[in-house]
């Protein structure tokens, strides 16, 4: 039952709302190398850009009510991405980074009102996961790593982060604790490239829709030996 759901040609990044009826995503429609996060509506096929076409706004995440999209951005003039979010039909903006560096790919956590969010350094080379609450305040930092540490999705059960990170060669998966204490290598050399996951969760259905209307393809799953939950 596959079918498009838009136009192209460079769409990417797509995520449900918590409701199940509209997908918000990253898309250069301009051509011009800058994108912009838009919004689609499922049952009605409508579609909306959220952000101003004067900046490069990319990597949208829903709160788990639904009320909010957190996003990275940055103006044509800037250097470095700030994390901001906005309501669902792109008004009520809010800064939520301003520290120089290069804040990216926020996550909402699935219960609370949490973002995991990764950090670059002025050459973009090493990151590290962070995170802080819905309005940018108590941030933390959870990994500290040479190597870059990147893309956090949180568990469906908000216990534990999966990143990507070089920090054993090439780029492969791991997993860590709240509190980063505890790192686990999930992935074998076999896999080794990864360049993002997400989380199967087996108690729902199989889908990656919020309420299993809609399901897209799996390349692979990986079962851990420890607890439920499986990237």
């Amino acid at each position: 039952n596959q079918r498009p759901i838009s136009e192209g040609p460079d769409d990417w990044g797509a995520t449900w709302s918590p409701r199940d009826d509209e997908i918000a995503f990253s898309a250069d429609r301009m051509g011009n190398h800058q994108s912009s996060i838009y919004s689609l509506d499922l049952n009605g096929g409508r579609e909306i850009r959220l952000t101003d076409p004067g900046v490069f706004a990319q990597e949208p995440s829903w709160r788990p009510a639904g009320d909010a999209i957190a996003y990275s951005s940055r103006p044509d003039w800037a250097d470095s991405f700030d994390l901001h979010t906005m309501d669902g039909q792109g008004g009520n903006p809010n800064q939520l980074t301003d520290r120089g560096l290069s804040d990216t790919a926020p996550t909402w956590h699935p219960r609370a009102n949490v973002i995991a969010f990764a950090s670059w350094d002025d050459n973009g080379l090493n990151g590290d996961i962070y995170t802080m609450d819905g309005d940018g305040s108590d941030g933390r930092r959870i990994t500290a790593h040479p190597a870059s540490d990147a893309r956090p999705r949180w568990s469906p059960d908000g216990t534990r982060i999966l990143f990507t990170s070089r920090r054993d060669g090439p780029s492969a998966l791991f997993i860590t604790a709240v509190d980063g204490r505890v790192v686990q290598r999930v992935t074998s050399e076999r896999f080794d490239g990864i360049h993002g996951a997400s989380w199967f969760d087996p108690d729902a259905p199989r889908s990656v829709s919020p309420i299993g209307r809609h399901a897209t393809t799996w390349g692979w799953l990986k079962r851990l030996r420890r607890g439920k939950r499986n990237p």
